[in-house]
């Protein structure tokens, strides 16, 4: 049984890292998993040292657009070749004959809303795998990516609608079934999430979803050494240069906390590691209630229309 994996992401080796273990249970179970990946030159050694074929992914290579940070799907999307439509129809006819090349018996996409487009009409059953932000459920209005007051209203909700018609022109041409909205572009058989509801953008939206839980990087998972103290558990994953301890200094008595930290981004011209920057960075000690409702501030309530 052969299994076609789609991978499109800036970062391979993370989206090799998620779906490895599923990868390597099929192929332990006699499954032939042949993977489609973005840069073979980034993630193909590593690929061939677990035994996986390999190939690579229709792409889009047009002129990128020279736009401010992307405030809906619709914006991100067009960063990608949704708003060309000819090139459009290319990429998706070359999924096509990528996916007879082939031949699968099933196809996992993790963010590759072009490849579930292509394999649009086919029999060959499709599951997305991914965060909760990679597999929106089709349907849904667009997500605000930015908070708002940070452009005009009608952009993303005009980018959105831009996106719309590029797609179903694009589909019309290639006989598929049109889309509403440009979520249904993520639209699968199955979605399999590989958060959990907490963490998940679209879980207020979603229907009896399936949480799978975070599987990257299982073989390097690490037990957390909860304190013994305490009535209760945060677990805070924050900048490395946040000062973690002041922040939670209040309610360290009546809290048990464990606090990871990212790995600082590599030096640069023998400058000192510098951490990725955040949004929002505390410099002094806070009660948690402020973090929290901080944090339930950012939540905006799910549009009913775009």
């Amino acid at each position: 049984m052969q299994l076609l994996r789609q991978l499109r992401a800036r970062l391979p080796a993370a989206r090799v890292d998620m779906l490895l273990p599923l990868a390597r249970r099929l192929q332990s179970g006699g499954h032939d998993v042949v993977f489609a990946i973005k840069d073979v030159t980034r993630a193909g050694a590593r690929l061939e040292v677990e035994n996986f074929r390999y190939v690579q992914a229709p792409l889009w290579l047009g002129p990128p657009l020279r736009r401010p940070p992307a405030a809906s799907f619709g914006e991100l999307l067009a960063r990608f070749g949704y708003h060309d439509t000819p090139g459009l129809v290319s990429v998706v006819r070359a999924w096509r004959h990528t996916i007879d090349l082939v031949a699968p018996d099933a196809i996992l996409a993790n963010h590759a809303p072009t490849a579930l487009l292509a394999a649009r009409g086919l029999s060959v059953p499709r599951m997305a795998l991914g965060t909760g932000f990679e597999c929106p459920p089709p349907g849904v209005p667009s997500l605000a990516l930015l908070a708002s007051g940070q452009y005009p209203a009608e952009r993303p909700r005009q980018a959105d609608r831009d996106v719309v018609a590029a797609v179903n022109a694009a589909l019309t041409r290639l006989g598929l079934a049109r889309i509403r909205h440009v979520t249904d572009v993520f639209e699968a058989d199955a979605q399999c999430l590989c958060t959990v509801a907490e963490l998940d953008v679209f879980h207020p939206a979603r229907d009896g979803a399936g949480y799978l839980g975070p599987i990257m990087n299982l073989d390097q998972r690490v037990r957390a050494n909860w304190p013994a103290a305490g009535d209760g558990r945060v677990f805070a994953y924050l900048n490395p240069a946040a000062p973690a301890a002041g922040l939670f200094a209040p309610n360290a008595r009546h809290r048990r906390l464990v606090v990871p930290s990212p790995t600082p981004a590599p030096a640069r011209n023998g400058a000192e590691p510098q951490a990725t920057p955040t949004r929002a960075q505390m410099t002094r000690a806070q009660r948690l209630r402020r973090v929290f409702e901080a944090s339930a501030s950012c939540s905006r309530p799910w549009p009913t229309s775009m």
